[in-house]
């Protein structure tokens, strides 16, 4: 399972050497990163997908459960509240679980 993050992560480099600007590959990069349990280099990752493309509510999201995985729940929470405010229906459910108003 393993091989295939390391060859997200190898397409997603290829993709930022091409475009560096391409907040899809930072975003991919940083899912197979986590995946590889490399949370603090997945947390730089989402921060440039979200640089590059502050609306896209799904690099909030897996920036927020990063956090998660790091202990840093108000992080986390910021995350999920924001990525709520994109219209994220995962970020909305996880915060209607929690009681939390976004």
């Amino acid at each position: 399972m393993s091989k295939n993050y390391h060859e997200a992560f190898e397409d997603a480099n290829k993709a930022i050497e091409i475009a560096p600007e391409f907040s899809t590959a930072y975003f991919r990069r940083g899912m197979a990163l986590a995946s590889l349990k490399k949370f603090q280099d997945a947390i730089k990752d989402f921060d440039k997908a979200i640089e590059f493309d502050p609306t896209f509510s799904r690099s909030f999201l897996q920036r927020g459960y990063t956090f998660l995985k790091l202990g840093k729940a108000d992080q986390a929470l910021e995350d999920f509240k924001k990525a709520a405010s994109l219209g994220n229906n995962d970020a909305q459910n996880y915060l209607k679980k929690k009681g939390i108003q976004w």
